[in-house]
C-alpha cells in the first residue's frame, strides 16, 4: 500500500463536491460506524472546458489515528519456496522466520505452513495457534532442506486450501504470505490461484528474495489478489520482513475493500491509472484489499467529459468503497464521494482552477505504470523496453523537481537493463520495481 502521507486540501466546487462517509447508526447488535477508514476526493482542474475535455481525479483512501484496537482472528498461512535456489543462507533465514512467527501471533489465530520444491509439503496443517505442539512444529521447521524445482502454483494452490479449511466465523482475517526467490516452473499456473485467492478475500503479501527472482510475476500476484509487494534484498532481512507483516496486520481497520467508479451522463472513464482493470468507458470495480492503520491509496482516474453549456455543473465521478469493519466489528460500510464541475468557455478561469497536486499524482502513478511495463518487456528480452524506460523518466520530469533523482534512476537502470553485467542489472530492476509498486498502491 502507497504509505506517502499527503495533505489533501479538496477544493472541488461545494455543489460538485464530495458527499462524505456513509455511517451507520448502530443496533444491540451491531456497533456505529468508527470512522477509521476515510475516502476523499479532488479534480485535476475544477472548472472544465464546455467544449468537452479529458479531466483527471484523484481519490484518496487513508486511516485515522487509532489506539486501543483488538483486530480479530487472524488466519494466515505461510507458502514458503525450500527449491534448490534456497540453497544455504536463504532457506536458514525462511526457517528462523518460520519458527519465530508462532511467538508473534495469538492463541486464537490459526496459523498453517506450506513448503514448495519439486512438490508441496504442508509442515503444519491450519491450527489454532493455542492448541500448536511448539516442540514439535520446530523439529518440523528444522527438517525442512532446500532441494528440487519450484513448484509455485501448486504450493500457492495448498496454502489457499489450508486458508478455506478453517471458516471461523466470518470475521476472521485471511492472509497468505507468499516467499520465494526463483522463477517458477509454470508461471501461467500461477495468477488463476491468486484470481481465486481474490474471490476468498484472501489477499496475498508476497515477498521477492534475492535478485533472481520473477518480480513481474510476484507483483501481479499482489495486485490481482489486493495483496502487497515486498522486495527483499537480503536473506538476513526475512526475519524482520516477517515480523513487520505481522504487525501491520494486527493493525487492520477494513477488510475486502472493493472500489466501484461510475462515470457520470456521458462521461467515459478512460483509465484508472496503474491499474490492469479495463475500462470500456462504463464503470469499473477494483479489488483493493485489507487496510491497515497509516496505510494509505491515491486512485488517479482519466475520464473524458462531454460538450456542456458554459455554467453547467458537470457530473464527473460517483466513487463507493465498500468494505468489511476490522476496527469495531461494525460489519459491511461504505463511503462515497461525488465529484464535479463546472463548464467554462473561459481559458484563465479553467488554468485558474488547476489542481497541481491532482497532476502531480498523475505522472507520477504514470511513471510507474510506464516503468513496470518497461520492467515487464525486460523479462520478455524485448529491446522496446528502452522506449517505456524513457517515458517514464519523462513522467517523473513533470511531476516536479522532487522526481528528478527518480527520473535520472529510471535512466541509469534502462540503460543497464540489457547489459552482461547481470547482478548488477537485476537489483537495479529490483529496485525500480518495488519504486513503482508503491507508486501505484501495492
Amino acid at each position: 500500500m502507497h504509505t506517502k502521507k499527503n495533505s489533501i486540501a479538496i477544493r472541488t466546487l461545494l455543489i460538485a463536491g464530495l458527499l462524505g462517509v456513509s455511517c451507520v447508526k448502530g443496533t444491540p447488535d451491531t456497533p456505529e460506524d468508527p470512522g477509521v477508514v476515510r475516502m476523499d476526493g479532488e479534480l485535476g482542474y475544477e472548472v472544465i472546458d464546455a467544449q468537452g475535455s479529458e479531466v483527471l481525479a484523484r481519490l484518496h483512501i487513508g486511516t485515522e489515528d487509532v489506539s486501543g484496537m483488538r483486530r480479530p482472528p487472524l488466519n494466515l498461512a505461510l507458502v514458503l519456496d525450500t527449491s534448490g535456489s534456497m540453497m544455504g543462507e536463504p532457506i536458514e533465514r525462511v526457517k528462523e522466520a518460520a519458527r519465530d512467527i508462532v511467538g508473534t501471533l495469538r492463541d486464537d489465530d490459526h496459523l498453517s505452513v506450506v513448503t514448495f520444491h519439486s512438490g508441496v509439503d504442508v509442515v503444519l496443517a491450519n491450527t489454532e495457534v493455542g492448541d500448536v505442539d511448539v516442540d514439535e512444529l520446530n523439529e518440523a521447521i528444522d527438517a525442512i532442506e532446500a532441494s528440487g524445482t519450484t513448484m509455485l502454483a501448486p504450493g500457492l494452490a495448498t496454502g489457499i486450501q489450508q486458508i478455506a479449511s478453517w471458516t471461523g466465523e466470518g470475521n476472521e482475517l485471511r492472509r497468505i504470505v507468499l516467499l520465494g526467490d526463483g522463477v517458477p516452473n509454470s508461471p501461467t499456473a500461477v495468477l488463476p490461484q491468486a484470481v481465486r485467492a481474490a474471490q476468498m478475500q484472501t489477499p496475498i503479501t508476497t515477498l521477492g528474495l534475492g535478485l533472481e527472482y520473477d518480480e513481474v510475476l510476484m507483483g501481479q500476484i499482489a495486485q490481482t489478489s489486493g495483496g502487497t509487494f515486498t522486495y527483499v534484498e537480503e536473506a538476513d532481512a526475512v526475519l524482520a520482513v516477517f515480523r513487520r507483516e505481522v504487525t501491520r496486520l494486527e493493525q487492520t481497520l477494513a477488510r475486502g475493500m472493493q472500489l466501484r467508479l461510475n462515470p457520470g451522463p456521458g462521461v467515459e472513464l478512460v483509465e484508472v491509472v496503474g491499474h490492469p482493470q479495463a475500462t470500456n468507458g462504463g464503470a469499473v470495480a477494483l479489488n483493493l484489499g485489507d487496510l491497515t492503520a497509516g496505510q494509505e491509496w491515491s486512485i488517479v482516474v482519466k475520464m473524458t467529459a462531454p460538450q456542456r453549456q458554459a455554467g453547467a455543473l458537470v457530473e464527473l465521478l460517483d466513487a463507493n468503497l465498500t468494505f468489511t469493519d476490522a476496527f469495531a466489528e461494525a460489519g459491511a460500510l461504505e463511503r462515497k464521494v461525488f465529484l464535479g464541475a463546472r463548464a467554462s468557455e473561459d481559458p484563465a478561469a479553467i488554468e485558474a482552477s488547476r489542481n497541481d497536486a491532482v497532476h502531480t499524482a498523475a505522472a507520477e502513478v504514470e511513471a510507474a505504470s510506464e516503468l513496470l511495463a518497461a520492467i515487464q518487456m525486460v523479462r520478455d528480452g524485448n529491446p522496446a523496453a528502452a522506449v517505456h524506460f524513457e517515458n517514464a523518466a519523462e513522467s517523473y520530469e513533470r511531476a516536479g523537481p522532487a522526481y528528478r533523482e527518480r527520473a535520472a534512476s529510471v535512466r541509469r537502470t534502462g540503460s543497464v537493463a540489457f547489459e552482461d553485467d547481470a547482478p548488477a542489472a537485476a537489483a537495479a530492476i529490483n529496485a525500480e520495481h518495488e519504486a513503482a509498486m508503491d507508486s501505484v498502491g501495492y
